[in-house]
């Protein structure tokens, strides 16, 4: 049997990649769906996203099934080499004419089964390794009961927070706080590599390569910044004003921060709130009027400073 074939119909599931020039069918497919309304995106960051074109951490295999050359549905891959838990899907979608065919189920055993052949030993949903396009199953798509039935653990997941933020203004007492303790925070430099790296590989070694290892390479400092207290780092976090994913959601300039990490030694010292509170100070100078935040289980931190829950996710995942 051609393992390039599916159980249904005959149809076929290929690998494909972006050079295969088929993403433009795709995003049309996306964009003309209810997929496209609730979540819009522009075809870049689609096309980013889906093939993991700007990833430099991970590999991204993307399946198709198709009948007759006209796709029928999709499902995106990502994993770390060498990494058995690494496996993730970050995107699954079936043309709303062909649901209930069983097409999303054979494009999930594809998935599953490539996911054994390069040895991981689970599989999960939304965003792990890598660029994804969500942290979980978005709330919205009511698409839980179709994961569970196909034999992943579905539960309460993270979410996603923002706040307009052109009439905020940071409570002064929060600065206070960790000024009285002889801590500073500012933004990185060329001199800081070296102790930043070194943080994220001690403290937040998933961080260590998605995220700063990139943006140092880059030296992109102006969007690293980190607390510090003679001369030691206690905590670091990403700053950005280019939107995310979802910035056409929202009026205004989309700006945010990620990878926010206090080391356990000085967690509870209100370094954290007052690592969120400088960057949104900072992004508001920097003309930003949105202010949003992905992926957090810390909610109650974020709703100090003013943020509120925008969507919620369901953590997905599958023992293979």
């Amino acid at each position: 049997m051609d393992p390039n074939k599916s159980e249904g119909e005959g149809k076929e599931i290929k690998q494909i990649t972006v050079e295969s020039g088929r993403t433009a069918e795709l995003f049309d497919m996306y964009k003309t769906s209810e997929l496209g309304t609730l979540w819009p995106i522009d075809s870049e960051k689609f096309e980013q996203i889906l093939f993991g074109t700007n990833d430099t951490n991970n590999e991204t295999e993307v399946f198709i099934e198709e009948d007759e050359n006209n796709i029928q549905g999709v499902i995106a891959l990502k994993y770390k080499k060498g990494d058995p838990d690494s496996a993730v899907i970050i995107f699954e979608q079936v043309k709303p004419e062909e649901q209930n065919k069983g097409i999303g189920t054979r494009l999930l055993q594809k998935v599953f089964e490539r996911a054994e052949e390069i040895g991981n030993k689970s599989i999960a949903f939304g965003g792990k390794v890598g660029s994804y396009f969500w942290p979980g199953i978005p709330e919205n798509l009511h698409c839980n009961d179709f994961f569970s039935k196909q034999g992943f653990e579905v539960k309460d997941g993270p979410v996603d927070m923002h706040q307009e933020i052109t009439n905020w203004f940071a409570d002064k007492k929060i600065f206070d706080r960790i000024e009285e303790q002889g801590i500073s925070i500012r933004f990185a430099s060329e001199l800081d590599s070296d102790s930043i790296l070194q943080f994220e590989k001690e403290n937040f070694p998933n961080w260590y390569d998605s995220y700063y290892k990139r943006l140092i390479t880059r030296e992109q400092y102006e969007k690293v910044f980190f607390a510090e207290k003679d001369g030691k780092i206690l905590a670091v976090s990403e700053l950005w004003d280019d939107g995310c994913n979802w910035d056409m959601l929202f009026k205004g300039k989309v700006g945010g921060g990620g990878a926010l990490g206090v080391s356990e030694k000085y967690q509870g010292l209100g370094i954290g709130l007052a690592m969120k509170a400088w960057g949104t100070q900072k992004l508001k100078e920097r003309g930003i009027q949105n202010v949003w935040i992905g992926w957090t289980y810390a909610v109650g931190l974020y709703e100090k400073l003013g943020f509120k829950v925008w969507r919620k996710f369901s953590k997905a995942t599958k023992k293979l």
